[in-house]
């Protein structure tokens, strides 16, 4: 005989099913807000390296290649998720092999490209370059008081106006002639790459190390600091571009492999308007392999020169539901989150209806 089985205490079972559907259904609300709340962008996502270019801008390159074959000038089309590219035309003639920077000229009535190049024995002439074929042709050459010399950057400003550096002074350039007359003598000595940004109207430069803003009337320069990576490591820069953002887009020497130049590795770095976040994207690559980089060139869609720019799948948005394209904006992907929660409160009802039939049929 079976020892009697006291009746269940109906009240304190639903009690306990109350308790328990309260706390799953605290827990689905804990769920749904973490869901909502990584869905918010981060809030230093406004301050992180670019990766990608702002919508409707595609970031170019022209090569550089001192590998030692020193073959002709590729164009690319960047990724700037990956530093990818993908090549347009083939290489040019090799008497020019290493672009030192590129830049439009947006007050053309259409889309002028123009490409400052040096060859093994030729000092730095401008070409045209032609985003669609990927060929480069000389437009004029260089000149100091009738003199070819090592001029060091190129860049057009928004009103057509050229400019190009010598051994630390600034030049404007005629761009017909390619006659260059002294602008002015920056306080700050050794200053490359000077470019124009479309994002504030104001030139920019470095000295490897440190950014600097410049005006090239006076010369006078404001240190915007060096270029440093996450871990504390300072980018030493050989080429820059600046998206319509503002945020900045350097190349750069791989430490370590200095010995010999067909080791090179030159690497995309991203970096915030402000510099105070960077990070390499990764190395300069087509299909064919790595591909040395100093000049870059972020053109924008522009409605009077867009049929003249090739139409590249490089920077498709990628599907919002991928880790990737939310990191973009400092957020992580809810949606498995979101049903975690609406399962978790759908269960947690399931219980307590349960628990009521049963204390009924009691």
């Amino acid at each position: 005989m079976y020892p009697s089985r006291p009746l269940p205490d109906r009240s304190s079972a639903l009690s306990r099913a109350s308790a328990l559907f309260g706390a799953v259904i605290l827990g689905g609300v804990i769920a749904l807000s973490a869901a909502l709340v990584s869905a918010s962008p981060a809030s230093a996502a406004s301050t992180a390296p670019a990766r990608v270019t702002p919508e409707g801008e595609t970031l170019f390159a022209v090569s550089c290649d001192w590998s030692g074959t020193m073959s002709g000038l590729q164009v690319l089309a960047l990724n700037g998720a990956t530093g990818s590219g993908v090549a347009i035309g083939a290489p040019g003639s090799p008497i020019y092999f290493c672009a030192i920077a590129s830049s439009w000229d947006r007050s053309a009535e259409s889309c002028r490209i123009y490409t400052m190049a040096r060859g093994a024995d030729e000092r730095p002439a401008l070409l045209r370059t032609d985003l669609i074929s990927g060929a480069s042709t000389l437009v004029t050459r260089l000149t100091l008081n009738g003199q070819e010399e090592w001029f060091d950057s190129f860049t057009i400003d928004g009103s057509g106006a050229a400019w190009t550096t010598l051994n630390g002074a600034i030049y404007s350039v005629d761009l017909t002639s390619g006659e260059v007359a002294l602008a002015s003598t920056p306080d700050t000595g050794g200053l490359f790459d000077l470019t124009w940004s479309s994002h504030d109207n104001e030139f920019y430069a470095h000295d490897v190390t440190t950014v600097y803003r410049v005006d090239v009337s006076t010369g006078s320069t404001t240190s915007l600091g060096p270029v440093t990576l996450q871990g504390g490591e300072q980018v030493m820069m050989q080429g820059m571009a600046i998206d319509s953002s503002g945020a900045f887009w350097f190349s750069r020497l791989t430490p370590g492999n200095y010995e010999s130049t067909s080791d090179w590795v030159r690497q995309l770095v991203s970096a915030s308007p402000d510099l105070t976040q960077a990070e390499v994207v990764g190395d300069f690559r087509s299909a064919a392999g790595r591909v040395g980089v100093i000049a870059m060139l972020p053109l924008p869609e522009q409605a009077d020169c867009g049929s003249e720019l090739p139409t590249l799948a490089l920077q498709e948005p990628t599907p919002t539901s991928t880790p990737a394209a939310l990191a973009a904006t400092g957020a992580s992907d809810p949606l498995p989150i979101v049903v975690l929660a609406i399962g978790t409160a759908v269960a947690g009802a399931a219980l307590i209806g349960a628990a009521r039939l049963r204390s009924r049929r009691r």
